[in-house]
């Protein structure tokens, strides 16, 4: 097993065999890039921007630091991967216990550290329905406060447990306890959790979350036997602290200041490969029968193509909204996107077969050496159900069946239900940037605008 400081980047290339990607865009330079596309990333660098200069401290209950906590990453348990059909169960509370701790770990052979929930990379699934109250005891080992924040859920009336700190909450200090108590209202559909304190999501505290609908789903959307969680995700070796603090720079991270840290691999649930290291997630399935995969970017920057060697995959959820269903050969998801998507197991190749999950390299501003983009697990059903061996193909073979199948396009994207926005009172412009202020930090604009994370509502000090 290969630490990362143990490696010199010459190294990594020669150790990286080579291997194909599906990216169909540049990855020249821009210096200075005005757009949306990088809100994923401001997200997460820009909130310890603000975090590294605020304080932040509130009412919580004590926690004694324990001597059970695990040091090393403990593999997740399968079934979290494996939802367990909770829909059509009256209303009812979901408790979970999450204790927020460091470990050493390798998800892709290469030995770093990690911020991690309950000792797991990814952490807990949370599963429940429309109308179930949800209860989260986060108890935090850290050094450092923490929060935890649920992606996607409106939070209606509940806003102070949306989990962004020092914005509706200060953050939960070490040592000590916060417990988060919503029921889940209009939202159904696949989303995840993260830490949304500074960058500590990056070194790993993320997992997913799925909310299954009251109302009977709509004639449109096909039945399936199966129903499983795949998390996809960039990773880096370095410790996020020392990325974010060379990105802050004057003379940033490779030399231009502005250019984002970019990952040395990925993992697909929570396993990846570099450099001969790692390991591949698998799933054993039954042979002709129809599964659905909920797929989730649960990473940091770069968006992920997800296929699956020789199978069509039919899309009917984005972003928690079902939609029309179309087959589609692949999916590529930005940072918090996801997909769901319909597969049937009944390719008579026997496999066994890849998932793939490509890193997209088009928002890379400069080479890392030995850096893989390509990134894998395995399915199994039917004949190779009962085997260890892995798939032969070294390149994406795509769906032979249907040779002009093309990949997912966002703009054919269709609600099965659908709703008519309300017309609008007011327009405001917004342009989201990166820029060098005057300070010589790159930092994250919002028009002209950039000022210190605050709000009114939340008191927060040293």
């Amino acid at each position: 097993m290969a630490a990362a400081e143990d490696i010199a980047p010459e190294e990594k290339v020669a150790l990286l065999e080579p291997h194909s990607n599906h990216d169909t865009q540049s990855a020249s330079p821009r210096r200075r890039r005005p757009h949306a596309a990088h809100a994923a990333l401001l997200a997460v660098f820009l909130l310890g921007v603000a975090l590294l200069a605020l304080g932040v401290w509130g009412t919580y209950a004590s926690s004694p630091r324990g001597p059970s906590l695990p040091r090393e990453l403990q593999r997740t348990p399968h079934t979290h991967f494996a939802l367990d059909g909770l829909r059509g169960q009256p209303p009812q509370t979901r408790s979970h216990a999450f204790v927020v701790s460091e470990v050493e770990g390798a998800p892709d052979g290469v030995r770093k550290p990690m911020l991690v929930v309950n000792g797991m990379y990814p952490g807990p699934t949370i599963e429940a329905n429309q109308g179930d109250r949800v209860v989260v005891k986060v108890t935090n080992m850290l050094e450092n406060r923490t929060t935890i924040h649920w992606h996607g859920l409106f939070q209606n009336g509940t806003n102070y447990y949306d989990g962004t700190a020092a914005i509706t909450e200060c953050g939960i200090p070490p040592g000590q306890t916060l417990v988060y108590n919503f029921t889940l209202g209009e939202f159904s559909g696949t989303t995840w959790w993260h830490a949304h304190y500074s960058t500590q999501y990056t070194d790993g505290i993320t997992g997913a979350l799925v909310v299954h609908p009251t109302d009977p789903l709509p004639a449109s959307i096909p039945p399936w036997d199966g129903d499983l969680v795949v998390q996809v995700s960039d990773l880096y070796h370095t410790f996020s602290p020392v990325l974010l603090e060379r990105f802050l720079s004057p003379w940033g991270i490779d030399g231009v200041p502005g250019d984002e840290p970019v990952p040395d691999a990925g993992t697909l649930n929570g396993l990846g490969q570099w450099a001969g290291h790692g390991d591949y997630f698998n799933f054993t399935l039954e042979a002709n029968k129809t599964y659905r995969l909920r797929v989730v970017n649960t990473g940091s920057f770069a968006s992920v193509r997800f296929s699956v060697d020789r199978h069509v995959l039919r899309v009917v959820e984005a972003d928690g909204t079902l939609v029309e269903p179309h087959d589609v050969s692949g999916v590529t998801l930005a940072v918090g996107q996801r997909y769901s998507v319909l597969l049937r197991t009944d390719n008579a190749t026997g496999g066994p077969f890849w998932m793939r999950a490509t890193l997209q390299k088009h928002m890379f501003r400069y080479d890392l050496p030995g850096q893989n983009r390509d990134i894998r697990g395995v399915i199994r059903y039917g004949p190779a159900a009962d085997t260890t061996a892995l798939p032969a193909e070294t390149d994406d073979p795509g769906v032979r069946s249907h040779p002009g199948l093309a990949d997912a396009d966002d703009r054919q994207l269709v609600p099965a239900l659908f709703n008519t926005a309300p017309e609008r009172t007011r327009s405001y412009p917004l342009r989201v940037s990166l820029q060098l202020h005057d300070s010589l930090v790159m930092l994250g604009f919002l028009n002209t605008t950039v000022r210190p994370v605050s709000r009114p509502g939340v008191r927060c000090s040293r």
